[in-house]
């Protein structure tokens, strides 16, 4: 799933577009080419998965990340004008959330740029879903609040994300014996991170029979757990809606 957005910005007497092309020495400011620049508008990909695009200008003889602020890591970007190609690869401990690059084409006399948005959802699922442990105690019903992952300020209980069960013949966590009272977003002192908790309630008597085997996020195999989804539609300043995130949670009764 891959799509691209860039958004053009409004300066004084500088249209601002994106990236690279050729024609060295043109006098004229860079023009983004709308055919040769596939896929188009935004990206979108997996953390741990890459993907490239081409965001071809006329008139440039080169372009370059003027702008990280959010420190995406795993971009990168032919310099030469030849190409416009822009490749993204963020690894799979990229923090989920919406990510911003500045990037600026050039010739001898213009320098044109965009904003490019790349939305980064978390590491492939559901093949090894996020391990939680959930502290029992000894107890048949137990309620507690679990840290379920870290994200970006745009995956916050501001967007209503909710716990819901990966099957679709599964009605709700509570028929399984898990009970979803809510769910909290906390910042983390210092950063534009989020911790995403939940307040579970969970039946043990309630589980039997419902539980499934998984090889979790760490590498071990567990069976007297559940697979939940945790959902969450992340949005811009100027409310426009990307593609839900879909976290695979499992939760082992401990």
């Amino acid at each position: 799933m891959m799509n691209i957005v860039f958004r053009r910005l409004a300066m004084p007497g500088l249209l601002l577009t994106l990236l690279a092309g050729c024609n060295a020495g043109n006098p004229n400011p860079p023009v983004f080419n709308m055919a040769l620049s596939q896929p188009l508008l935004e990206f979108t990909l997996n953390a741990g998965q890459t993907t490239s695009g081409y965001v071809y200008y006329e008139y440039a003889t080169g372009e370059n990340i003027a702008g990280n602020t959010d420190s995406l890591a795993g971009v990168n970007i032919d310099t030469t004008g030849k190409t416009g190609l822009l490749t993204l690869a963020p690894p799979v401990n990229q923090i989920p959330g919406i990510y911003f690059l500045t990037i600026d084409a050039i010739n001898t006399t213009n320098t044109s740029g965009i904003i490019a948005v790349v939305n980064v959802l978390p590491p492939g699922q559901p093949a090894n879903p996020t391990l939680v442990n959930f502290p029992m105690g000894g107890n048949t019903t137990r309620r507690a609040v679990v840290t379920l992952f870290v994200a970006r300020n745009e995956i916050s209980a501001t967007y209503a994300p909710e716990l819901v069960t990966p099957a679709p013949a599964l009605a709700s966590p509570a028929s399984e014996g898990v009970t979803v009272n809510g769910i909290y977003s906390t910042l983390n002192t210092g950063s534009n991170t989020y911790m995403i908790q939940a307040d579970i309630t969970v039946s043990t008597a309630a589980l039997q029979g419902n539980t499934n085997s998984v090889t979790a996020s760490d590498g071990n195999t567990y069976s007297n757990g559940i697979t939940l989804q945790f959902n969450a539609t992340p949005t811009t300043a100027n409310d426009y809606t990307y593609t839900p995130y879909s976290e695979m949670i499992y939760l082992n009764p401990i």
